[in-house]
């Protein structure tokens, strides 16, 4: 039977692998569009989740400076790359995965500061599956709106 830190990184690596699927599929100008003014693109979503992982797991259970611009996530115009945004998205998962995978049973019941209350590791880990999978949804829906019928499945 599997743990639950295994059943979270498979999580991560399946959140991981759909959302670069969807991607792959997009030209860099596509995942700079929204829907709406007042929506998000891909490529803050991509940016808001590495702010995110940052905040987390370097700040908050590393204890390392937060240096995290979350307003700067949700800004119209990102200064990076379609190869600098997968690179920051694909180093997020990757230490959240790797963060996760180094933990045992005992530490999910470790407590960290978060948001101004204490939070278990247990809660963040399992808030975060939901937190990404919830914008690997609007990715999903952006780039099947983009190319159409075109559109590849990323289902597993």
């Amino acid at each position: 039977m599997d743990s639950l830190i295994d059943r979270l990184t498979q999580k991560y690596r399946q959140i991981t692998k759909r959302w670069l699927d969807a991607v792959s599929q997009l030209t860099e100008e596509e995942l700079y569009w929204r829907p709406t003014p007042e929506s998000n693109s891909i490529a803050n979503l991509m940016l808001h989740v590495a702010g995110n992982v940052h905040q987390r797991i370097e700040a908050e259970i590393q204890g390392l400076p937060d240096h995290r611009d979350r307003d700067g996530e949700f800004r119209p115009d990102i200064p990076y790359t379609r190869e600098e945004l997968i690179e920051k998205f694909q180093w997020a998962m990757d230490l959240i995965t790797r963060t996760a995978e180094g933990l045992s049973e005992e530490d999910l019941h470790r407590t960290m500061r978060s948001q101004g209350r204490d939070q278990s590791y247990l809660h963040f880990f399992l808030q975060s599956t939901n937190h990404f999978s919830e914008h690997l949804g609007q990715v999903l829906y952006i780039a099947k709106m983009k190319r159409g019928r075109d559109y590849r499945s990323t289902s597993i």
